[in-house]
C-alpha cells in the first residue's frame, strides 16, 4: 500500500499515475491517451475496469476517489484528472 502524502502529490504525478493505470487496465498505449478520451465510449472501459482504475488511483495516490465520479457515461480522462488534482 502506498503511504504517499496527497498534499505532496503534484499535478504531473496525478497525470502520470492516471495514464499508467488506465493504459495498463485497458491494454492501451499511454501515448495514445488524451484528456478528451472518454473512458467508456472511446477506450472501451466497463464497470469492472472503472472500479479497478478507481482502486488503483486510491492506492497509488493515497486519495479517496468520489464514488459518483465514475457514474458519468461520458467521463473523460481529463475529468478524472481535474477531480483528483482538486483533491490534493
Amino acid at each position: 500500500m502506498n503511504t504517499a502524502d496527497p498534499r505532496k502529490t503534484t499535478p504531473q504525478q496525478v497525470h502520470d499515475v492516471l495514464w499508467k493505470i488506465t493504459a495498463d487496465r485497458l491494454s492501451k498505449d499511454p501515448a495514445q491517451l488524451r484528456p478528451e478520451s472518454r473512458l467508456i465510449h472511446d477506450l472501451g472501459a466497463d464497470s469492472l475496469d472503472l472500479a479497478e482504475i478507481a482502486m488503483g488511483l486510491e492506492e497509488e495516490l493515497a486519495l479517496v476517489v468520489p464514488t459518483t465520479l465514475f457514474e458519468k457515461t461520458d467521463l473523460t480522462l481529463g475529468d478524472v484528472e481535474q477531480t483528483l488534482v482538486a483533491q490534493r
